[in-house]
């Protein structure tokens, strides 16, 4: 809300207040009212800017980039979405790279260039399937060390069980 955002800014908390930005843009965005939105997002890219946050960074350039779409500024929708576009692969982080790939796919077709949104579509596909296998892949080691933690913890109780057998028998 703007009165969060206003307190954000009083006590001094940029990232909260970039955050509160974000979401305001988002619903003006929502009630058309795109050019408030991106003065909102120029706000949260200057603190961004000042304060680096590569990921909400990224964030904000693509609703900005859709913002501009929206009102018909293919220009500088793709200039942004290239911003973002290039953060993502500093992130090399597949779920970003497959957002960036779609926003461009989504320029490329508003400017005409098929070809290039069906490339830039499957990239984002790819990295997708890609995202996924990754959590797949991250929950299975998970699962894992979990399976193994648990492995040793009842070979330390049957260890545990037979020791107290034995003291048991010395004991007799």
């Amino acid at each position: 809300s703007v009165e969060a955002t206003a307190m954000n800014r009083a006590v001094g908390a940029p990232f909260a207040t970039s955050f509160g930005l974000f979401g305001l843009a988002d619903v003006l965005a929502k009630e058309g009212r795109f050019k408030e939105a991106i003065q909102g997002l120029d706000e949260a890219l200057g603190i961004y800017g000042r304060y680096p946050n590569r990921i909400g960074q990224w964030f904000t350039l693509n609703a900005r980039s859709a913002d501009y779409q929206s009102q018909g500024d293919v220009a500088k929708a793709n200039a942004d979405a290239e911003r973002a576009y290039a953060v993502a692969k500093d992130l090399g982080i597949a779920i970003y790279l497959s957002g960036s790939a779609t926003r461009l796919a989504s320029i490329a077709a508003a400017k005409g260039d098929y070809h290039r949104a069906y490339a830039l579509s499957r990239e984002a596909s790819e990295m997708t399937e890609k995202a996924a296998r990754e959590r797949s892949g991250e929950r299975m080691v998970q699962l894992m060390r979990r399976n193994e933690s648990q492995s040793a913890q009842r070979q330390i109780d049957e260890l545990t069980r037979r020791r107290e057998q034995q003291a048991a028998q010395l004991l007799q």
